[in-house]
């Protein structure tokens, strides 16, 4: 290749973990609380439903000022040069791969069991050993995996 190293980071405050709820999910249901509470608050004012519904919108409003305060932005980091294929993940330590450690690398895609979320699995394999390591949706964005894996193709 022409360049000496390429990197692909990806530095996201959003939270990859198998129990959050994506923005895209979460919004458009608190605008709709935020509409109905509207509705009830001009056609029955100072009634219990308008009460509970404002209640519910500051609960939600809380919890997510709590996950965002709570969650800041995590370094993902892939990198592949001439010498060396790293990886850097919060939750897991670096990894790092030189090349004359291995003779080729093969990718397996592994579904899991919560769609959409599919894992790839890079296995470094030399005669009859070889180290794996996983990297999903959950440690990467899907543009992102992408990129990685058109690298390992073209290295």
């Amino acid at each position: 290749m022409a360049s000496d190293k390429i990197e692909i980071i990806d530095f996201s405050g959003e939270k990859f973990s198998l129990i959050s709820i994506p923005c895209s999910v979460s919004l458009p249901f608190t605008c709709l609380l935020i509409i109905l509470n509207f509705i009830f608050m001009v056609a029955f004012p100072g009634s219990s439903i308008t009460i509970v519904l404002s209640l519910v919108l500051i609960l939600i409003m809380v919890l997510f000022f709590i996950s965002w305060v709570n969650n800041p932005a995590k370094l993902r980091k892939f990198s592949i040069s001439e010498d060396i294929i790293e990886i850097v993940l919060p939750h897991v330590s670096r990894f790092h791969k030189y090349w004359s450690e291995f003779d080729k690398i093969e990718v397996r895609l592994k579904f899991l069991e919560i769609k959409p979320y599919r894992a790839y699995e890079l296995y470094f394999i030399r005669d009859n050993s070889e180290d794996c390591f996983i990297i999903s949706l959950l440690d990467f964005h899907k543009e992102k995996i992408k990129e990685i894996l058109v690298l390992l193709k073209e290295y």
